[in-house]
């Protein structure tokens, strides 16, 4: 009996150990390795494991363990979704980016007296730099370079706009301060994230070598004026797209044979070393004075080494964007021109600027003749063009013939033929006499050729005069 018994003990107690501990086990461990080759799930076996002893709060714990790889592997993938996403934008925003800037440094046959070069080297996070360069007519270079806040595709979506902006109000023939201005206020309009733009614009007169420029407070250009560098530090206005209505000032400088303009953003000054030193505009200017010697494309490619030695290996936070403007000689084409505003106060300008065309050793009587003839001509346009309403005028000098010079006074104003004004009556008194046209008739009597026509919305009157 006492044999029976003692097999029975050991079956019974068998049976309990398999059941309270061998199966728990053998289903933790059956489950453990599903879970890693079933997708990270477990089967609801393990929570029938009710031995309120250790095996079940092994359970419970590879339970609990399993919830928490599930909830991390799907972090995993929302923030490798993100990732991704964001890589994509970045790129679209990048091709953007680059796909809107010019890249035809090539010599320029109808100006070879002058150099251009540009570049931009894109940030890990895509930023809104640009820069552009276009001619409107045939002497006017305009040279731009901006930078639009925040990153990825909005920034640059923003980028496009403005920049095609400038470009359309710079070919209707506003002033750099003008097309702030206008720009700003279509930005402001449409500008639902709140983006803005940091902007420098000028335009180069290269057959005169007068830049006329505004900034939206973008970093001042450097320029060097044959003997030093030095920045542009004019008064300078609110970014665009901040505020409706915004007012720019408008500078001029008279640019030389040699002189260069620099522009860049602020992703040269403000490039870090490791010990978050900033490049700074000491050293921009350093840099640039230590390459006097190079080309338009070298002096870029030396400042761009410079900052990346400065920077030693640090990652680059913000665009690194520079364009260098070279004006080795003036223009050599015939025609010259002046735009300034129809303003009587700029009647030495005028006068100066048609004196600049002629050869020297030309008598005073010819210069009197023509100074008399322009001052007419532009004093009519100032008073009368636009009906006491601000507006603006150009004047164009060429050579009409060997040893000629024509000169054609052009205004947008009302139109108006100063020819079709009959001469005075010097058989009449001077009482009797209707006031009015002697200043044309004297200027028809002292020229050789006097002509007028209506083109384009545009008054233009032209003298001739052998010299």
């Amino acid at each position: 009996f006492a044999p029976i018994m003692s097999i029975m003990f050991f079956v019974c107690f068998g049976t309990f150990i398999r059941k309270k501990f061998v199966r728990p086990i053998v289903c933790i461990t059956k489950e453990a390795k599903d879970f890693a080759s079933h997708d990270a799930h477990f089967s609801d076996k393990l929570k029938e494991i009710h031995s309120n002893d250790e095996i079940e709060t092994l359970a419970r714990s590879i339970e609990k363990m399993g919830i928490d790889i599930q909830v991390y592997i799907k972090d995993l993938m929302r923030v490798t979704t993100e990732k991704e996403r964001i890589s994509a934008e970045l790129s679209v925003a990048s091709g953007i980016q680059a796909g809107m800037l010019p890249k035809n440094f090539s010599p320029y046959p109808d100006h070879p007296g002058i150099q251009l070069y540009a570049s931009m080297i894109p940030a890990k996070e895509v930023g809104g730099d640009f820069y552009d360069f276009f001619w409107t007519g045939k002497d006017k270079l305009w040279l731009v370079m901006g930078d639009v806040s925040g990153k990825g595709v909005p920034a640059a979506m923003f980028m496009v706009i403005a920049k095609a902006l400038i470009r359309n109000a710079a070919t209707l023939d506003y002033e750099p301060s003008e097309i702030c201005e206008r720009v700003n206020n279509q930005l402001c309009k449409e500008n639902e994230q709140g983006l803005f733009v940091t902007c420098w614009l000028g335009c180069v007169n290269l057959a005169t070598g007068l830049m006329k420029y505004a900034n939206a407070a973008h970093n001042p250009p450097v320029l060097y004026d044959g003997s030093d560098y030095k920045f542009l530090e004019q008064k300078s206005g609110i970014m665009l797209a901040a505020m409706e209505d915004t007012k720019y000032v408008e500078h001029e400088i008279q640019l030389q044979k040699g002189s260069r303009i620099f522009l860049y953003t602020d992703g040269v000054t403000e490039a870090q070393n490791k010990d978050r030193q900033l490049f700074g505009e000491e050293m921009l200017l350093g840099a640039l004075a230590k390459s006097a010697a190079l080309t338009a494309k070298e002096k870029i490619e030396a400042i761009n080494a410079e900052v990346e030695r400065f920077a030693g290996g640090e990652p680059q936070a913000d665009d690194i964007t520079a364009l260098a403007f070279y004006l080795d000689e003036l223009s050599d084409n015939n025609a010259r021109t002046l735009d300034l505003p129809a303003d009587d106060a700029k009647l030495a300008d005028v006068l100066n600027f048609i004196k600049s065309h002629l050869p020297a050793g030309v008598s005073s009587e010819l210069i009197n003749k023509l100074d008399l003839a322009a001052e007419e001509i532009f004093v009519n346009i100032s008073h009368y063009a636009y009906e006491g309403a601000s507006g603006k005028a150009q004047i164009i000098c060429e050579t009409a013939a060997p040893g000629s010079i024509k000169v054609s006074f052009v205004d947008w104003g009302i139109e108006f033929n100063p020819l079709e004004q009959p001469d005075p009556d010097f058989t009449q008194s001077a009482d009797e006499r209707r006031l009015g046209g002697f200043g044309i008739y004297l200027t028809k009597q002292f020229m050789d050729k006097v002509s007028y026509c209506r083109k384009d919305g545009k008054n233009i009157l032209t003298i001739e005069k052998a010299f």
